[in-house]
């Protein structure tokens, strides 16, 4: 077909554009999306207004998440439907029907079937037989989970085109998209039934199953979407990882199968089993709910496989993923193919949370809770970036709202975004538990398990609307900013405000500026002033000397930006050094901001180069408790508590830094030593055995 459609407009016709959107049609849904959105747009340069084309574009940019741009496109194909409508004016106010199948699709991806369904009632009631639109509302009908409507949609569309399977796969792809795995593969099954030989279906049923944790049915289903369509790279990609999947080795725990490719992956396999069964004790008490089945972890060997695994290409920004009963996870390595160290405990946990509320609400619950449950459910302290940063966007009122939270995740318009997103959102989950108890979270997540939608689910489960909620919301999360040291009173420019206006000179200037910004204001009131008239007058502050500094530490000793100023200060004295006084000096900014680390480290060090080296272990435990990348802090710590002989916490801390570089051999050694120290001969033999099989030339020694 490709070379059919390539000689048409290669040979025959390089004007003929219907060539090149069949080629970019087929292209995009054989997963080769960069080729195909370069054919449609060359369609594009041939017929800058076709609307099949540009529709297409619409639903690509649903596909990728682009809401915005996927609303300009709808836009647009409304722009040239009026241009071509009938005169009448009721008629040119109408919306395109291209361009509502965009908006429709793109509030389905958004879980928001009510809307999506606005969309296309007037578009059917204006083309009852337009089989597009049909089919959208058949994945609309099955986004409610109502099997009834479901099948009387079916036999609607029947109506108008018997024996299609397009209606069925629609249905199977939005439930495949709601995480309704069980649901989407009957589904499927039926599409496939009527048409055996649709290379889409049987990809659609391999990923299902692929998601659903059946390898074997995805392989078999991989196995004929690929001869039936060899081009298509997601069918290709996937199936090679289920044929590799399916070579690996497995250990059983209580609660988890964990699957492993044979080799030294089997140390951290090994480990996990005990690891996993105590925190799923953790997080199920924290949900109060245990998944209905195991989960299946999967251990893949480098960044290249587990993108594959859980995107069907070769590259992710991520780490680890859920998908509902099976969790893949990259093995935390240092090298080329591969994306470092990392916390493997902290990560999984978050991930089994998705795995815990997915199952808990029967994979209805919106992204920012489960997102909000998982962040929690890592059991870390924030760290001072994300501080900052959650304090930045409250103080300036750019948090997000209920609709946007959600797209920050999938969509994010800034680089800010997606980490707002998971910030926010636990934060939100703070909020419940502090102001009206620990089981309101449970309670949300039951409504959204019976079908109950954000909009109704918030005056059900607090009393108030969603906009009160976030409102009184805010209200908590300013308090919450002032305690970490981040909203201290008065402000450090209310203060240079105030040494200003106490100086006759500077005052005298502040007045001018002030009055010379007011009757600016007025003339523009009454039209004569300046079109680029300032917000605020611009006013000269007063430098801030060291003086200016001592005279504030005096006034307000506790005030965490004058403390800053003056460890500032006290560092470029000492070039950097940390001596005594700073070091008294970082202790009181410290407890003034208990949020930053900045003072820690320093004070870390300066501790550990002492004749107190002890005294650095306070502050080592804060950074270790915020770090999720390195080992450096628990294996310092380690080596701290053995000196002390407190050789419980040391070996706690030796394996804390094995779990986040666990095929680090220095760190291996580490844990071997303090386990003998504490007499842990069990955990030593483990250590060393582990060593030995990653490192057989340590053997010798």
């Amino acid at each position: 077909m490709m070379r059919l459609l390539s000689r048409a407009h290669q040979e025959l016709d390089r004007l003929y554009w219907p060539a090149r959107l069949v080629e970019g049609e087929l292209l995009i849904a054989r997963s080769n999306a960069q080729e195909g959105l370069d054919s449609v747009l060359s369609v594009l340069t041939m017929h800058p207004r076709c609307g099949p084309a540009i529709a297409l574009l619409g639903e690509w940019s649903v596909r990728t998440f682009d809401y915005g741009r996927a609303e300009v496109i709808a836009r647009r194909l409304d722009q040239m439907h009026n241009r071509i409508a009938e005169t009448a004016a009721a008629v040119r106010a109408r919306t395109s029907p291209w361009g509502d199948l965009v908006r429709a699709y793109g509030r389905l991806r958004q879980s928001d079937p009510d809307l999506a369904e606005a969309y296309l009632v007037g578009t059917i009631e204006r083309f009852p037989g337009m089989r597009s639109a049909l089919v959208r509302w058949c994945g609309v009908a099955s986004a409610r989970f109502d099997d009834e409507r479901m099948e009387a949609m079916l036999a609607a569309y029947d109506a108008v085109s018997p024996g299609s399977a397009d209606a069925m796969f629609a249905m199977g792809e939005t439930l495949s998209f709601a995480r309704q795995y069980d649901e989407s593969a009957a589904m499927l099954r039926r599409a496939i039934e009527r048409s055996p030989n649709w290379a889409e279906a049987w990809t659609e049923l391999g990923l299902v199953l692929m998601q659903r944790g059946d390898d074997v049915g995805a392989r078999d289903a991989l196995r004929v979407a690929t001869r039936l369509d060899p081009f298509h790279t997601r069918a290709g990609n996937s199936l090679k990882i289920v044929n590799e999947l399916l070579g690996y080795d497995t250990i059983e725990s209580e609660y988890f199968t964990i699957r492993y490719r044979p080799g030294v992956d089997r140390i951290l396999a090994q480990e996990m089993a005990g690891q996993l069964d105590a925190m799923h004790d953790v997080v199920t008490e924290a949900m109060r709910h245990s998944p209905r089945e195991r989960t299946i972890v999967e251990l893949m060997p480098d960044h290249e496989w587990f993108s594959v695994r859980i995107a069907g290409v070769t590259a992710t920004h991520t780490i680890a993923a859920a998908t509902g009963p099976v969790i893949a996870m990259e093995v935390p390595r240092i090298g080329k193919k591969h994306s470092g160290w990392y916390d493997w405990l902290r990560v999984v946990r978050h991930e089994y949370t998705h795995t815990v509320t997915l199952d808990q609400t029967d994979n209805r619950i919106p992204h920012w809770f489960t997102e909000a449950a998982a962040v929690h459910m890592e059991l870390a302290p924030r760290d001072y970036q994300r501080c900052r940063m959650l304090a930045h966007h409250l103080l300036t009122d750019d948090l997000f709202d209920f609709e946007a939270i959600n797209v920050g995740f999938i969509r994010p318009f800034r680089p800010v975004d997606r980490p707002l997103a998971y910030a926010q959102s636990e934060w939100i989950w703070e909020f419940m538990v502090d102001r009206f108890g620990s089981h309101t979270p449970i309670e949300m997540m039951e409504q959204y398990r019976i079908g109950v939608r954000e909009r109704e689910a918030i005056p059900r489960v607090f009393g108030m609307s969603p906009e009160e909620f976030l409102a009184e919301f805010k209200a908590w999360a300013r308090e919450d900013v002032r305690s970490w040291g981040l909203l201290p009173s008065p402000s450090l420019d209310r203060l240079r405000l105030d040494e200003t206006l106490a100086d006759p000179v500077f005052a005298e200037r502040v007045e001018r500026a002030v009055a010379s910004w007011s009757a600016d204001v007025a003339m523009s009131a009454v039209g004569g002033g300046h079109s680029m008239m300032r917000e605020q007058p611009e006013i000269e502050l007063v430098r801030v000397t060291p003086e200016v500094v001592d005279f504030w530490r005096a006034a307000y000793p506790e005030h965490p930006d004058v403390l800053l100023l003056a460890v500032e200060e006290e560092m470029r004295q000492t070039g950097g050094k940390v001596d005594a006084p700073l070091a008294e000096l970082l202790e009181q900014y410290a407890a003034a901001r208990p949020v930053d680390d900045m003072p820690r480290r320093l004070l870390a060090q300066w501790y550990l180069a002492s004749e107190t080296p002890e005294r650095a272990i306070p502050h080592l435990d804060f950074l270790d408790l915020r770090e999720i990348r390195s080992p450096v802090y628990a294996a310092e710590l380690a080596r701290r508590y053995a000196a002390i002989g407190d050789f419980e916490r040391a070996l706690q801390k030796a394996e804390r830094a094995v779990g986040i570089a666990p095929f680090d051999g220095n760190l291996r050694e580490l844990a071997a030593g303090v386990a003998v120290q504490k007499r842990a001969w069990e955990r030593a033999e483990w250590h060393l055995l582990a060593l030995v099989e990653m490192e057989p030339q340590r053997a010798d020694r």
